[in-house]
C-alpha cells in the first residue's frame, strides 16, 4: 500500500506468520517500528513515513529478511548489534534518518549485502566492519 495517504501506527505483527512483504513506503505512518515482526518476513520497506524511535534489536529473529528500506524516516539511536543471523540481507536503506554511533561488529556478517544506504545520518566511526564483504558492496555515504 505505497503512497496510499494511510496514517496511524504499526500495532503488534508478531502472529501474522504468513506475511513475506511489508510495503508501506510513502505514507504518514507513526511511531515505532513493532518489536514483534513476523519472522516470515522477507522485505520491509517503511520509507518515506513519520516512524520514529530506534531499529528494533528483534530483527535478528527475521532470518528470511532480503530487503530492508526505512530511509526518509525519524529513526535515531544507535544501530543494533545483532545482524549476525540477516545472512540474506541483499539490500539495506537506513539513509535520511537520525541515527548515529558506529556500525555494529554484527554487521560483518551480512555476506549477501550488495546494497547499502547510510548518508544522511550522524554515524561515526570507521567502515572495518564491512572489510570482509567490501568487495560485493556499493555503499552510499556522505
Amino acid at each position: 500500500m505505497n503512497a496510499a495517504n494511510l496514517g496511524g501506527q504499526l500495532g503488534s505483527l508478531g502472529n501474522f506468520n504468513a506475511i513475506t512483504s511489508i510495503e508501506l513506503n510513502n505514507n504518514n505512518i507513526g511511531g515505532s517500528i513493532p518489536e514483534d515482526l513476523p519472522v516470515t518476513l522477507q522485505s520491509l520497506f517503511l520509507s518515506a513515513n513519520q516512524i520514529t524511535g530506534s531499529i528494533p534489536s528483534s530483527l535478528s529473529k527475521l532470518e528470511n529478511l532480503s530487503a530492508m528500506s526505512v530511509n526518509g524516516n525519524h529513526l535515531s539511536g544507535g544501530l543494533p548489534d545483532t545482524f549476525d543471523s540477516l545472512n540474506r540481507l541483499v539490500n539495506l536503506d537506513i539513509s535520511s534518518n537520525n541515527l548515529t554511533g558506529v556500525l555494529p561488529s554484527s554487521m560483518k556478517s551480512l555476506a549477501s549485502l550488495t546494497s547499502l544506504h547510510m548518508q544522511d545520518n550522524q554515524l561515526s566511526g570507521t567502515l572495518n566492519v564491512l572489510h570482509a564483504i567490501y568487495h560485493y558492496l556499493l555503499i552510499y555515504i556522505t
